[in-house]
């Protein structure tokens, strides 16, 4: 998606695309997945030039789009992708936060499989670790509980 204008200021931005992904996380679509997360490669795609470049949200969102879905290992698969892009990166805008962890204890929760339960715990126990052990951007909320 972009305008075709030679205008920089008019290309879609980050919010932009994030308020897309957003769309397709909570339709109705069973493609919703899919097409959330191909936007969001597009965006990681350091090939495609002028387009905006993904942050946290991005990544929460797209996250969202598999766990509506009951689709828990894209979710996870995607939480991975944002974890190494903030290891390679160093980026504050990439640094996997409260949400992220929430949005990935919801695709386990909604997932339906056995181990579930199990797999929410040990995100909630990791992230009270990293909380007490300096990460405030990982501190547990009600959503969480």
């Amino acid at each position: 998606a972009h305008i075709m204008e030679d205008r920089v200021d008019l290309w879609p931005n980050t919010t932009i695309y994030n308020l897309l992904i957003d769309c397709h996380a909570w339709s109705k679509s069973p493609r919703g997945g899919q097409e959330a997360q191909l936007i969001l490669d597009r965006m990681q795609n350091a090939t495609v030039q002028e387009i905006a470049r993904p942050n946290v949200d991005t990544y929460i969102k797209v996250m969202e789009a598999w766990a509506s879905r009951k689709q828990v290992e894209h979710a996870q698969q995607v939480y991975g992708k944002l974890q190494e892009r903030f290891e390679s990166l160093k980026s504050s805008d990439l640094r996997p936060n409260t949400g992220a962890y929430n949005k990935l204890i919801k695709a386990w929760m909604k997932s339906g499989k056995p181990e579930a339960p199990q797999k929410a715990e040990d995100l909630l126990y990791e992230m009270m670790n990293k909380y007490k052990n300096g990460d405030k951007a990982v501190k547990p909320n009600k959503k969480t509980w």
